[in-house]
């Protein structure tokens, strides 16, 4: 099975700092990304698709726990 690669649309940030990568529809599959940060530093990836009231990643609470 051949997988297609998905750019993303949009990178932001909202109003409570986090980096937004939109790619414009919904996507399964894999995650692959480079960063520029210094060794030792963390990335957390949070999958959603709602964006709150204040502009903020809307992500289930039991998610962010694990």
């Amino acid at each position: 099975m051949k997988m297609e690669r998905i750019g993303a649309k949009n990178v932001f940030q909202t109003p409570s700092g986090e980096t937004i990568v939109d790619f414009g529809q919904e996507i399964t599959g894999y995650v692959e990304f480079t960063v520029d940060a210094k060794a030792g530093g963390k990335v957390r990836i949070l999958h959603g698709e709602v964006l709150d009231a204040n502009g903020n990643l809307e992500v289930l609470k039991e998610k962010l726990n694990n």
